[in-house]
């Protein structure tokens, strides 16, 4: 909204949070076999995808599957509430063009990692790119 307020006639949008839900719970996913999957479920509502990776965890004390740390816990809560922050901003006064790199392997002190964290935003820049152009010359 301030780009707009300034005078932007395009606003290009980098979406940090776009795969933060489930980060911590990837490698514990599974497929259940009574889950449907056509393309008419409603999988993009946030709220069937927190059910379905909730009824997909294992909570037992096996080596394979630990329960979730506390701070494991506390983090994707905090990731939870800024996914949906971002979302609901974005419903409001959206983006020309959305950018959404892939950093959900990435930790937030991860700062070493920098390299990955610009090699993902690089790929999801040069797949934005013909959509940014055709922006670009719509506005001139």
């Amino acid at each position: 909204s301030l780009c707009r307020a300034m005078g932007a006639d395009l606003v290009i949008a980098v979406d940090l949070n776009s795969d933060l839900l489930g980060r911590h719970l990837k490698p514990l996913l599974v497929k259940l076999p009574d889950q449907p999957t056509s393309p008419d479920t409603p999988a993009d509502s946030v709220l069937s995808r927190i059910q379905s990776r909730v009824a997909q965890l294992s909570f037992t004390s096996s080596k394979s599957h630990p329960a979730p740390a506390m701070l494991d816990v506390l983090a994707s809560s905090i990731n939870i509430m800024q996914v949906l922050i971002t979302r609901s901003r974005l419903a409001g006064d959206p983006a020309d063009v959305m950018i959404t790199p892939q950093l959900a392997n990435l930790g937030l002190m991860e700062f070493h990692q920098a390299s990955v964290a610009i090699e993902a935003g690089r790929r999801a820049v040069e797949e934005a790119l013909p959509l940014i152009q055709t922006r670009l010359k719509d506005v001139q």
